[in-house]
């Protein structure tokens, strides 16, 4: 992932029209490993700041869905009702 990525600011033209679009985090992380090992934490705890729904998926790396799909489609199915 680019770099800019994270460092770069955005501009929203029509911020009333974004403030709409859920949104949710999910943090993977490493087996052997706490949240608050991980390079992503801070943005788990901003999604927390920012009130969406933010979740903590364990002993998986950042592709989840190769690593961890079981618990992966879990959370995504408990978090869609």
């Amino acid at each position: 992932m680019p770099a800019k990525t994270f460092a770069e600011k955005i501009s929203l033209k029509n911020q009333a029209a974004t403030a709409k679009i859920p949104a949710a985090f999910i943090l993977t992380v490493d087996k052997g490993k706490t949240p608050s090992q991980d390079t992503f934490y801070k943005f788990y705890v901003r999604a927390q700041e920012t009130h969406w729904p933010a979740e903590i998926l364990a002993d998986t790396d950042h592709n989840a869905q190769w690593s961890n799909p079981n618990g992966l489609v879990k959370m995504l199915e408990a978090n869609a009702r």
